[in-house]
């Protein structure tokens, strides 16, 4: 519930490692933010958009060796690779 930690989040997945992925709008455009959530529930900074756009759409490859994540204006599509392996945190 405190906006300071998490803000209107949506399009969420699930990483093959088992945490949840967020896209995060921060409500105000500028800055966004993909978060990871643990099993317990803590939450870390993944990666940060500096635009005046939105983050949406994250999911991965069936392979699950590649995130993809949409940038809502100018309609981009980043495709980021590991490694993975070291986001088996818990």
């Amino acid at each position: 519930t405190d906006p300071m930690v998490m803000d209107y989040c949506d399009n969420i997945t699930i990483a093959p490692w088992g945490h949840l992925i967020v896209c995060e709008d921060r409500g105000n455009n500028e800055i966004c933010h993909l978060k990871g959530i643990l099993p317990d529930g803590r939450i870390y900074a993944l990666a940060r958009l500096r635009s005046a756009s939105e983050l949406a759409g994250v999911c991965f490859s069936p392979d699950g060796g590649t995130m993809f994540v949409n940038i809502y204006r100018p309609g981009r599509t980043l495709a980021i690779t590991g490694p993975w392996a070291n986001m088996r945190i818990s």
